[in-house]
């Protein structure tokens, strides 16, 4: 999975003029966001039927990174979560947001100085308006997996804009256009 990444491959996304994110270049890497999950049986299907779900990810200096999702946790993760949220309606958004997101950014948590991933993913609704998924501080364990830990919707472009101005070397994957 080898690239090379350059500026111009990241600055295509934001308009200078207007400091912002271009939203029609997102929306051709968008996909439908799915159906979601009404059961846990449903869920748990998404990722081959385990309770525990691993996958490698190798990002494009071909380093690689064991990425570990408890599936119950997950799936209760999305109604019962810090915020109070029911974020059920997302479930779905889970297993494409991790193996095959937009973009990947990586960075060290100061305390622990531990590696903390980040998934983006863009999705369009019924209405073709697009919805930010974030899979936010998958954090390294003491084993060297990456735990999942949550997901949400982005309400708005300025944290996607911040994701897009880190420095080159923080930016492990971009799904070029």
């Amino acid at each position: 999975m080898k690239f090379d990444l350059k500026y111009e491959d990241i600055i295509i996304f934001i308009d200078k003029k207007q400091n912002k994110v271009k939203e029609v270049f997102l929306f051709k890497k968008a996909i439908e966001v799915p159906k979601y999950h009404k059961t846990f049986r449903s869920f748990k299907q998404e990722f081959n039927n385990k309770n525990s779900f691993r996958f490698s990810f190798i990002d494009r200096f071909n380093n690689g990174y064991e990425i570990y999702v408890d599936v119950g946790y997950a799936f209760k993760h999305f109604e019962k979560n810090t915020y109070f949220e029911n974020r059920q309606k997302l479930n779905a958004t889970l297993f494409p947001t991790l193996t095959k997101p937009f973009l990947v950014l990586k960075d060290i948590e100061q305390n622990t100085k531990k590696q903390r991933l980040t998934f983006y993913k863009p999705f369009y609704n019924k209405n073709k308006k697009l919805i930010h998924i974030v899979c936010f501080n998958l954090e390294e364990s003491n084993k060297g997996n990456f735990i999942y830990k949550t997901l949400y919707q982005l309400s708005n472009l300025g944290k996607i804009k911040k994701y897009f101005e880190q420095p080159l070397s923080n930016i492990l994957y971009l799904d070029k256009l």
